[in-house]
This record gives structure tokens, C-alpha cells and sequence, in this order.
């Protein structure tokens, strides 16, 4: 259907306006209703929403001029959260998809415990996308609340939340007052406008994953934010029930706060894991330490250095508190007909959900279909009842110390793992300016942490002038000569028609701007 731009001025005297384009049934989501509790939600946090980022950005820059990591800071008093909400307390496998009907429709057939529709992570965070997911949202709610979704039975059916759009973007595409909404802030609010009331009608839990928080400011902004929309919408306040990624070496010190903000509605915490590993390469970068860069990406594993140290560290403050504890995302995806390549994936995946149930976690974040059975095995197996939120992290071996948030990963430094870098980085960069928020690359599903981290990676090798195993320097001249062979590869496996369809030439732009500009800038 050919689609129509036109403007929608709301209640002129709110001055609320619509200039994204329309495609079918995109009134029924920007209704006036909706819009007007839009304007209502940007009114109330616009300014503190300026004020938390413009902290987020103090602490980039105190970073930057080598400030040390934050320290873990915890109440001592005792408290724990309301009891989970049923729906919500068996949480094994949690499968993160792209927010579009297709994705939805197949994640809802996995046997996932619950499945996240995510468009900070996974979707490209345009206009239409953001409207497309809010209407493949609302017919899933309509119809596993008439109990005809064609998913598992009411007894199994996985229970489906959003993850909005991260706060530090906009959405230009609607003003309130001549100034672009918060796109977390718009996303949420039409979701709890068209979802809320229908997901109380079937007794069902209402719940969100938030997007990266990074202090327990911002958590407290997203607390009287949701407070706002319930009340305007009729809902007792804490009807919202939220999870929270930990995606950042302050969050991480900041867990126990972030809870204590979030305390009359989280429900649980999930351990970032390449965004954590880039918020630890950004403190690193304000040292200029050329042993605290990090070596190739093979070696950033999740049973040691500060991956383990964040997950230890998110179960204890998640557990102290009562609140759920999930691992770091897994989204290793091997060809099918390799055989050898499978066993090894799902002998390492084994390992993976062994340690992490052993350190605490309730659950694993998945970000494939065909992972879903095979964590929910081990989880079964390791944690007989629905969650393990009474224990504590496992004792660590006698005279091994306790990991800390940016405990620095031993390892070689590669012309293959700047290759790996610029892969993962080129493949992203092409895949969104084609509209897709994720990408395939080498059997691993890479989002837009995954490829920040590349990006960063690849800055701080230039940065440092790293010096490789084979005894090259990373450079500007080497770092081109590896794109160059990159592209030249990824010529050779297309058409000549195919090629031209692709953006690999523009994001190769993309990426050259991103690691040498940033490497320059530091």
C-alpha cells in the first residue's frame, strides 16, 4: 500500500505533531488519546531526562581523563522487593527478538519462558519500525487475551514485553511544543496506551524491559515516569512491573540504587554483555594503558575477567533484594550442517548455563530460536524450582579472589581479531542502513552493542598503536588494509545485481569514520 506523509497537529494548543509518514492502521496507535498523554509524559520528564544523560556524558568524560572505576555502593539496610508476580518468577529462557510481527509470531512457538520485543538491541530504530512493532504488540495482546494467539496453551505461552528504544534518542518524528519526544518515552507510552488496559482485563502482568539504565538517577526517572502513566491511565501505581539490563560498569555499582529506585516494580536485573565489555574498554581508553586494552574478542569469555565480576555482582545485589538474576546474553548460532561446529557451540553453551546457574543466575538471555531448548535444558537441570533468588553466588575456589568489575582479560592481540572487528562492524553498519537492527556474522547474531564494541575495539588498538603477536602495529595503513580485504571478500560472495542492492561501501564509510575518528579524538 502506498504510504502518505501528512501532519497531524493534536489539540493545537498542546502543540502536538505528527510528521512521520502513514502507513495502514498507524492512526490506531497515534490516536489522540495516545498523543495527548505523549505530550503529558515529555512535559513531565524532558528536563530530567536532559539531566541524567547530560550526567551519563560528566562521567564519559571523567573517564576519559582516567578517573578510576566507580565503587560498588549498597544500602545496608534490609529490605527485599514485593514477591515476583507469577507470570514473571520462571524466567530460564529469555529470547530477545526484533520487534516485527514475523520475529514475534516465531518466538512465541519456542518454549521461551518469556521473549523481549526489542528495539534497542535488535530492531533499527526508525519511525516506521517503532510503529510496526507497537501494532504487532498490540494484536499479539489482543489475542492471547481472547486465548486464540495460535501459541502454546495458556499454560506455557511465553509471557511478551517491549524494550523500548534507548533513552538518548528522539524521535523526530513527533514534537510536543517544537521539541522531539524522548523515543523511549514515546515507545512505552503507546505500548501502555493500547496494551495496559486489555493485559489487566485478562489478569495478565503488564511488564517492560527497560532500556540501558546507567545510575539509579535514571531508574528513578523511569519510576515517576511509569507512575505517571498508570495514574493517567487508571492503574494502581507499581502495575508495571520492569526488568532492568545492567549494561555498564556504573550500573553495575550502582545495582543495589537502581533496585532501591525501582522497588515498587522491578522484578529483575540482566547482565549486560558487549555493552558492558565496551563501558569498561571507554574507563580503560581514559588510562591510556596499553595493557588494559583488550585482546581479541575470542578471549572476552563469560567465565572470567569482569564479565564474571559484573555477574557475580548482579546476582548478589539482585538476590539481596529478592529481585531475579539473568545471565549475559548467548547468541551463538552455528551452521546446522556442521556438525563439529554444533557440538562444540552446545558443549561451551553447556559450560556457559552451568556457570552461570553455579554463580546464581536464574535464567539466560538468548537471541535465537534454536538456543531456546537447549539453555532451558540446562536450567531445568541445575535449578529444579522457578527461580534460585534465595541463594547467593557460589563460594569461589579456595584462594581464587573475587573478579572485579574491570578485572582486565589475558590474551593474544590479532590481525584475525582486527579482521573479526571489522567484520562484525561492517556487517551492522550494512544490515541497519538497509532497515534490520541485527545481522548474522560468522554464526554469532551481532545487535548494536555488539558492534559498538567492535567499533571501540578497533579505536582503542589504533589509539595504543597495539602491537600485534605477529609483531605488526596497528595503524591507520593496517587497519585500511584489513577493510580493504574485507570488502574484497564480501564482493566475491555476491552477484553483481546482489552487490549493487547491498550498502557495503557506505558502511565501510561508516566504520572508518567510527574507529579512526575515535581513535583520533582520544
Amino acid at each position: 500500500m502506498r504510504c502518505v506523509r501528512e501532519r497531524s497537529v493534536i489539540e493545537a494548543a498542546q502543540r502536538v505533531e505528527v510528521t512521520g509518514e502513514r502507513h495502514a492502521r498507524y492512526d490506531e496507535i497515534l490516536s489522540a488519546p495516545a498523543l495527548d498523554l505523549v505530550a503529558s509524559v515529555h512535559r513531565l520528564g524532558q528536563g530530567r531526562r536532559a539531566a541524567v544523560l547530560a550526567a551519563r556524558h560528566q562521567r564519559a568524560l571523567a573517564a576519559a581523563a582516567g578517573a578510576p572505576p566507580p565503587r560498588v555502593v549498597v544500602d545496608p539496610a534490609a529490605w527485599q522487593v514485593e514477591e515476583i508476580p507469577a507470570g514473571l518468577a520462571r524466567r530460564k529462557v529469555e529470547l530477545a527478538v526484533p520487534a516485527d510481527p514475523s520475529s514475534l509470531n516465531s518466538a512465541l512457538k519456542t518454549g521461551a519462558a518469556t521473549v523481549v520485543a526489542d528495539l534497542e538491541e535488535l530492531t533499527a530504530p526508525d519511525w516506521t519500525r517503532a510503529i510496526d512493532a507497537q501494532i504487532a504488540l498490540l494484536d499479539h495482546v489482543a489475542h492471547s487475551a481472547m486465548g486464540f494467539d495460535g501459541g502454546p496453551s495458556a499454560r506455557t505461552r511465553p509471557h511478551v514485553m517491549m524494550r523500548p528504544r534507548g533513552l538518548h534518542l528522539t524521535e523526530p518524528s513527533i514534537t510536543v511544543d517544537g521539541e522531539p519526544v524522548a523515543a523511549a518515552f514515546a515507545d512505552v507510552t503507546l505500548n501502555m496506551v493500547h496494551t495496559l488496559a486489555l493485559r489487566r482485563e485478562a489478569d495478565r502482568v503488564v511488564s517492560l524491559s527497560l532500556p540501558r539504565i546507567d545510575a539509579a538517577a535514571e531508574a528513578a526517572l523511569w519510576d515517576d515516569v511509569l507512575a505517571h502513566i498508570e495514574s493517567r491511565l487508571g492503574a494502581p501505581e507499581g502495575t508495571v512491573k520492569v526488568s532492568v539490563p545492567i549494561g555498564s560498569i556504573n550500573a553495575a555499582a550502582e545495582a543495589d540504587g537502581i533496585i532501591a529506585a525501582l522497588r515498587g516494580r522491578i522484578v529483575a536485573l540482566t547482565c549486560g554483555r558487549w555493552d558492558y565489555a565496551a563501558s569498561v574498554a571507554n574507563n580503560a581508553a581514559g588510562a591510556h594503558d596499553a595493557a588494559a586494552v583488550l585482546p581479541d574478542r575470542r578471549f572476552i569469555q563469560l567465565g572470567r575477567g569482569f564479565l564474571r565480576g559484573m555477574s557475580r555482582r548482579v546476582v548478589e545485589a539482585a538476590h539481596r533484594r529478592g529481585v531475579l538474576a539473568l545471565a549475559p546474553m548467548t547468541a551463538a548460532v552455528p551452521d546446522a550442517l556442521d556438525t563439529d561446529a554444533v557440538s562444540e557451540t552446545l558443549e561451551r553453551l553447556r559450560a556457559d548455563c552451568e556457570r552461570a546457574a553455579t554463580d546464581g543466575h536464574d535464567g539466560r538471555v538468548v537471541a535465537h530460536p534454536w538456543l531456546v531448548a537447549h539453555v532451558g535444558q540446562v536450567f531445568d537441570v541445575t535449578i529444579p524450582d522457578d527461580n534460585q533468588v534465595s541463594a547467593m553466588p557460589a563460594p569461589l575456589l579456595t584462594g581464587e579472589p573475587e573478579p572485579g568489575l574491570a578485572d582486565p582479560y589475558e590474551g593474544e592481540r590479532t590481525v584475525e581479531g582486527l579482521s573479526r572487528n571489522i567484520r562484525i562492524a561492517l556487517g551492522h553498519a550494512e544490515a541497519r542502513l538497509r532497515g534490520f537492527g541485527a545481522v548474522n556474522v560468522g554464526g554469532v547474531v551481532h545487535g548494536a552493542s555488539s558492534a559498538e564494541l567492535a567499533v571501540l575495539h578497533m579505536s582503542s588498538w589504533l589509539r595504543e598503536r597495539t602491537r600485534l603477536a605477529t609483531g605488526e602495529v596497528v595503524d591507520t595503513a593496517l587497519f585500511e588494509a584489513c577493510l580493504a580485504d574485507e570488502l574484497a571478500r564480501l564482493r566475491g560472495e555476491f552477484s553483481e545485481g546482489a552487490w549493487a542492492d547491498r550498502r557495503f561501501v557506505d558502511a565501510a564509510a561508516a566504520v572508518r569514520r567510527g574507529a579512526i575518528g575515535t581513535a583520533e579524538a582520544a
